[in-house]
């Protein structure tokens, strides 16, 4: 983990193309699958949007966000090109810094 204690969510959104929604689940599975696999890397999960079927949801924790982007230097041509036939808008991610001790204090008290 970083000096601060801070792990990283990484939060992906994939919008599949009409008829392709099956197809671009198995290659987010194929993504998170290969993400979880990578040091670091604490979890790696595929989510559906239950409001929009059409929303696919890769969710990975890091222990630090130097961990999730050394991933990300091979892993992003890769993961693209792969989800880009099945996807309707470009890929989009976003990195959200968890204060890992506070969230053990959270979990500790339930």
């Amino acid at each position: 983990m970083t000096p601060s204690g801070s792990a990283v969510v990484r939060i992906t959104t994939l919008i599949a193309r009409p008829g392709e929604r099956e197809h671009l689940l198995v290659a987010a599975w194929e993504n998170a699958s290969a993400a979880a696999r990578q040091p670091g890397c604490r979890s790696a999960e595929v989510a559906e949007d239950p409001a929009d079927p059409m929303r696919v949801l890769v969710i990975s924790r890091w222990d630090s966000e130097r961990e999730a982007q050394a991933f990300l230097v091979w892993h992003k041509t890769l993961a693209h090109a792969s989800l880009k036939a099945f996807t309707a808008e470009p890929v989009a991610s976003v990195h959200y810094r968890v204060d890992a001790a506070a969230a053990l204090a959270v979990h500790s008290e339930q």
